[in-house]
This record gives structure tokens, sequence and C-alpha cells, in this order.
């Protein structure tokens, strides 16, 4: 029994010790401006970088010349020239630099990592996105 005990030990420990080790990081990255799909006549621009750590994406959005106050920015799924539904809301309203922490679900990491998403933001004039950029890694 002394034997088996120390071995659940030992086994306890080294799970202890990977789970301890650091997650691989995931930078990612887009320029926005205006979105050429929905015609608008926008001189917006902005970046967008997020870090993903595990399961937590902190990100950074930063953005300048919109037609008006941002009403929303969210983490689209679609490829370039798609639109699709929001996967993963970013703030609402949104200030000029914005930036935020949120816990993704299996669903949301597997689909953000797969690079087939974009980040969009969203004005009263331009309720669809205003402006948009393809996320990417770096």
């Amino acid at each position: 029994m002394k034997k088996f005990a120390a071995v659940l030990v030992l086994a306890l420990a080294v799970v202890g010790v990977a789970s301890a080790s650091p997650a691989k990081e995931v930078m990612l990255g887009a320029k926005l401006n205006a979105m050429a799909d929905h015609a608008t006549s926008s001189h917006g621009k902005g970046t967008f970088t997020a870090t993903i750590t595990g399961s937590k994406l902190s990100w950074h959005l930063t953005f300048s010349g919109l037609t008006g106050a941002a009403t929303a920015a969210h983490i689209h799924l679609g490829k370039a020239g798609v639109s699709g539904n929001v996967l993963i809301p970013l703030c609402t309203p949104c200030k000029p630099t914005s930036m935020g922490t949120v816990k993704l679900n299996a669903m949301q990491l597997k689909d953000v990592k797969s690079m087939a998403t974009y980040v969009n933001v969203h004005t009263s004039k331009y309720a669809n996105g205003e402006i948009r950029g393809q996320v990417a890694a770096h």
C-alpha cells in the first residue's frame, strides 16, 4: 500500500509540474480600414492586436476617422470579403483606444486560431461595420 501511495504522489507531482508549465502564447493582429464590401465612405482606420494565452484572449483596439462614435466592435467568423456571425464581442460602445481580456470557450479558441476571423467596428451610420480587418498570426 505504501508503494502505491508513493507512486500516486509521484504521478500527481508530475501532473502538477506539467500543468504549471507556461501556456504557449499566440500573437494576433489586424489592420482595419473602410470596408469595400459595405461601400462605406469612411476614412476610418485602426489596429487590433491580441495575445491568446491558454484560453484567455487579451486584446487592444485603436481607431480614428470614423463617421461617428463606435457603437460596438466584435471578432466575427469569416474569411476576407465574407461577412459572418459575431464570434466574440469586444466592446459596446467603444472608445478610440479600448482593451480587455475575455475567456474563450473551446469552439471560440479553435475558430480564432483558424485565422478565419475578422475584427469589425460598427457606428450608427454603418451598423453592419465601418472598418474591418482580417485577423492574422504575428
